[in-house]
């Protein structure tokens, strides 16, 4: 049964907190450019100070931005864990955990870290808040996700060996086709009798397998596949949902035969949160860019001096730089 091991607090964590916290900072330093807050003598601050001020503020919020989503949203059943971060979620065997451990000082916000064998879409190890409604520590937790982890390698160490269909199957989509046999991979073909033998992936060289489905059908959108030592993925798509699903399920016991690392990957982009989230940040770095932009056209006599010039330069590109990876963020949840 699937049960959640992470806080209910953790939203506030990764969202609502860091984004009160970017609001207050911004706000401070606009009330500092309008000549709100002054010096001790009384006058507005000099333009170098409040570029130092304004790159002090970019590099905060730098931070802030990437804190964002940090902390994951974490169930666990009796051989999967889900990892989210309120707009990806995917699936993790648990076989794939190297390491359960706590971290953190403060017992309110004891963190558990979990590492992987190889790099998950999260990357090789995710951390989370547990839990302590029950427990001052976050101690059970990990001794349950370590009892969960070595009942999972233990279980993979029997029945390796998958059944095999001699006449292999063969999935055709206009001019594409995907044969799957019992050690590879045979994608981009263009029927059963012109096999190009350049397109074969054996399994063995297979460094992940991601199969990614709709939240919201759980169908199977699409199947990535990474081959070591090559840059970049392959995805399988275009067939109907039948055949993708047993696509999925050839490559699942293919992968597990081997083994090979196999994760499922479910995104929406129908996510209220997310795309709230990804939207206003996108929106209120644009504005803060333009306005910045604005103010230094309006003050450029009194940008002459070396500092000034390079600080201001170095803070617009910086705040375009933030808005370009939130427009970014955005537009890959809006697609997803």
């Amino acid at each position: 049964m699937r049960r959640t091991l992470s806080s209910r607090t953790t939203f506030l964590w990764n969202f609502l907190l860091p984004i009160l916290l970017i609001a207050g900072l911004s706000g401070l330093l606009l009330m500092c450019w309008l000549g709100k807050i002054t010096g001790n003598d009384g006058k507005p601050m000099s333009i170098e100070v409040l570029c130092v001020f304004t790159l002090m503020w970019a590099l905060v919020m730098v931070g802030l931005i990437r804190s964002l989503g940090f902390l994951k949203r974490v169930e666990v059943d009796d051989q999967t864990l889900y990892v989210s971060n309120h707009l990806t979620e995917v699936r993790i065997p648990l076989s794939e955990i190297t390491d359960v451990r706590e971290t953190g000082g403060s017992k309110s916000l004891t963190r558990v870290s979990i590492g992987f064998h190889h790099a998950s879409p999260f990357g090789r190890s995710i951390e989370f808040l547990p839990r302590l409604s029950l427990h001052l520590s976050a101690d059970p937790v990990v001794r349950e996700l370590q009892a969960l982890r070595n009942q999972a390698s233990a279980g993979n160490k029997v029945g390796r060996d998958t059944p095999f269909d001699p006449a292999e199957p063969v999935f055709e989509a206009g001019d594409d086709c995907v044969q799957i046999g019992k050690d590879f991979i045979l994608y981009g073909c263009e029927g059963k009798d012109q096999v190009c033998e350049r397109d074969k992936v054996f399994i063995k060289d297979l460094e992940c397998l991601t199969v990614r489905r709709s939240k919201k059908s759980g169908r199977v959108k699409a199947i990535d596949y990474k081959v070591k030592a090559k840059l970049g993925t392959f995805e399988i798509g275009g067939f109907t949902p039948k055949e993708m699903e047993q696509i999925a399920h050839l490559l699942e016991s293919r992968a597990k035969a081997w083994p090979v690392q196999f994760l499922e990957k479910e995104s929406s982009g129908s996510s209220p949160v997310g795309l709230l989230v990804a939207g206003i940040g996108a929106i209120a770095a644009t504005l803060c860019s333009g306005w910045l932009l604005h103010f230094g056209w309006t003050v450029r006599e009194q940008l002459q001096s070396a500092i000034g010039f390079t600080l201001y330069g170095v803070i617009c590109l910086g705040a375009l730089g933030v808005a370009a990876f939130l427009w970014f963020v955005f537009w890959r949840a809006l697609r997803d």
